[in-house]
């Protein structure tokens, strides 16, 4: 005679209790495994950025590392391994981030808060092959400067404070950045128009060779 299975299945918050009858133990397990209980889904609450009196958001470069993938335009800023901000590239001007807040922003040289107020400019002296920058307050006067710069790293110091940039990969555009008395979005904007001045000079050195050995049938 057929023997009958009866289980009373209770799957907590999902399946409602209920008798089943199964032919052997081997139909229940499979009736199991079929079964999934759906668990609430993770809700990930993003933490607020820092933000000063205006509502932008704070950064420090304290030992932070500025850098940007192989196929990237924009550059991420990490502390300890974690990103704590971004600086997005449009276009020549530059968007420092953390998170969704705007930290500060430039219009040329000129850099400002996410309430649209003068921070301070950050000017560079191009000349054939190497450029110097300067740093300057919003009232225009230079707190910091380079001398000439033909390299991934730099110092930037004066009265106002100092940066310091240090070349931290041999292949990517990566950065050893620390500030001390000077705005971290000044220091952060000098870094990465550093970084640009290094593809300018070098595409400028490439015309430069072609210009001295051009080619077979203009010899």
């Amino acid at each position: 005679m057929k023997k009958t299975l009866v289980v009373l299945s209770i799957i907590t918050m999902t399946v409602p209790a209920v008798a089943r009858e199964f032919n052997d133990i081997g139909e229940w397990r499979r009736e199991m495994r079929e079964i999934r209980v759906k668990e609430p889904a993770a809700v990930v609450v993003e933490a607020p950025a820092p933000v000063d009196a205006k509502g932008c958001a704070l950064m420090k470069l304290e030992d932070v590392v500025i850098s940007r993938g192989v196929f990237s335009s924009d550059f991420t800023v990490e502390s300890g391994g974690s990103k704590i901000g971004e600086i997005e590239v449009n276009r020549g001007g530059y968007v420092i981030k953390n998170g969704s807040a705007i930290a500060a922003k430039t219009s040329g040289a000129t850099v400002i808060d996410c309430s649209g107020a003068v921070i301070g400019s950050v000017e560079e002296l191009a000349g054939s092959d190497s450029s110097s920058f300067a740093v300057k307050n919003a009232a225009g006067q230079i707190i910091a400067s380079s001398g000439e710069v033909d390299g991934h790293s730099m110092v930037l110091k004066g009265t106002g404070g100092m940066v310091s940039v240090q070349n931290n990969h041999w292949l990517i555009d990566s950065y050893k950045v620390s500030a001390s008395g000077i705005d971290a979005r000044l220091a952060a904007v000098a870094v990465v128009m550093n970084n640009s001045a290094l593809y300018r000079r070098a595409g400028e050195r490439r015309r430069d060779r072609i210009g001295d050995h051009p080619g077979r049938g203009d010899r």
